[in-house]
């Protein structure tokens, strides 16, 4: 399955793993929907963690990141619209693509979220732990 969506139970994290081959076209929304579902479900802010290690490190994927990109703009803009905050994206990854892709998505017409970028899914992990944590 290109998409893997995991929600970490009790916490506001959303963990998502995309393999080749992936069609954000189909895939994008769907992923999506099931943050969408979390979001509402969930006070405060929200994490996704997204991890495209093994998605976009190849130049040929240039076509597929860009789509998503596009998905991921109109969803992003979508839950501004509906009053909602725009979510804590942390990118897993690296390499020149991954780095466009996180660059990218801050650009307004991706849906101008901050992005943070980690080198594994562990140390995502961590930092969303710490970013959703309350103020001390």
């Amino acid at each position: 399955m290109p998409i893997e969506i995991k929600h970490y139970p009790g916490e506001a994290i959303l963990s998502v793993t995309i393999t080749n081959p992936f069609e954000p076209e189909h895939e994008m929304p769907a992923m999506f929907g099931q943050f969408m579902q979390l979001r509402h479900t969930t006070k405060g802010v929200v994490a996704l963690i997204l991890d495209l290690s093994d998605t976009i490190n190849k130049p040929d994927e240039f076509s597929n990141m860009v789509s998503a990109l596009a998905q991921a703009g109109k969803n992003i803009k979508a839950s501004k619209i509906a009053g909602l905050e725009p979510p804590i994206i942390i990118i897993v990854g690296s390499g020149p693509m991954v780095d466009l892709a996180s660059r990218a998505i801050t650009q307004e017409q991706y849906g101008g979220a901050g992005t943070h970028l980690c080198s594994s899914r562990d140390e995502a992990l961590a930092l969303a732990r710490e970013k959703l944590a309350p103020p001390a």
